[in-house]
């Protein structure tokens, strides 16, 4: 009965409305900052844009800190469907403080009765989320709406530092070119989603918010529990795209104000 319960919980979030107008996180990020104490910092956003409220208001706020101990282990939560397009067109973006891949047509996740389309894709450094109180060097976020624009769902995906990420690879020509042109945006005719590589099987859920301004909530976010690996080079290829030379763009951690994180059950392992 309580599994049903917190399902029906995420259910009842994922069909509230959010306000077209606040839904979109801003594409021009130099009105704020990530520094902390800073008059344009997390802690004073509400204050530069009244659209962005939430950001010190909101409840349901993200990121936050996501333990398996803690975490409701949900045996209704099955794999991931991702759907997206194997290889879209998309706009490589520089948005000051962060890289954004902006896409049109490039499919999405399915998750209840929806069907969430991939809108962009972008990179904090360190990681905002943490897993079990550690912070990672990289997290890679998937931003995805409803057609109508009302339902949001974000997924994330954590790095350590090791082998080259194979996507990033594909991007890497594309990043060098942004950085050395000082350019705001770039095409690129062919994004390689297939070498993403996600372990859709294993992963947290809970109801959140974007991390960025306006800070809207209502996001159902889907965090893998697999940490992938990014090398260096490529850690500092991101760094050297963004304008403002790389510095730290990852919000604070939120409280969960009693919130509940789910977490996909674990498969035993065959004798």
């Amino acid at each position: 009965m309580k599994t049903m319960v917190i399902s029906t919980f995420f259910t009842i979030c994922i069909l509230l409305s959010i306000p077209l107008a606040s839904a979109q996180e801003v594409e021009d990020e130099r009105p704020f900052n990530y520094k902390v104490g800073d008059k344009k910092g997390p802690g004073n956003w509400a204050k530069i844009n009244k659209d962005w409220k939430l950001c010190n208001s909101g409840q349901h706020q993200s990121p936050v800190d996501l333990s398996v101990k803690k975490a409701h282990e949900d045996a209704t939560m099955g794999g991931l469907n991702n759907l997206y397009s194997p290889e879209p067109k998309g706009i490589l973006k520089n948005r000051g403080h962060d890289v954004e891949v902006k896409f049109e047509d490039a499919g999405g996740v399915q998750m209840f009765s929806d069907i969430f389309f991939l809108t962009q894709m972008h990179w904090h450094m360190p990681s905002e989320h943490t897993i079990n109180g550690k912070r990672y060097p990289l997290e890679l976020h998937l931003i995805h709406k409803t057609p109508d624009g009302s339902k949001l769902s974000a997924s994330g995906q954590l790095y350590d530092i090791g082998k080259p990420d194979e996507f990033l690879t594909e991007l890497e020509h594309h990043l060098t070119v942004l950085a050395k042109k000082n350019l705001k945006e770039k095409k690129v005719n062919v994004v390689k989603m297939e070498k993403l590589q996600f372990d859709t099987t294993s992963y947290f859920r809970y109801n959140g918010s974007l991390t960025t301004p306006p800070c809207t909530e209502g996001v159902v976010w889907n965090v893998y529990k697999n940490i992938k690996t990014v090398s260096k080079h490529q850690l500092n290829l991101l760094k050297n795209a963004a304008h403002d030379g790389g510095h730290e763009n990852a919000r604070p951690l939120q409280p969960l104000n009693g919130r509940v994180v789910d977490v996909t059950k674990e498969k035993k392992k065959a004798d």
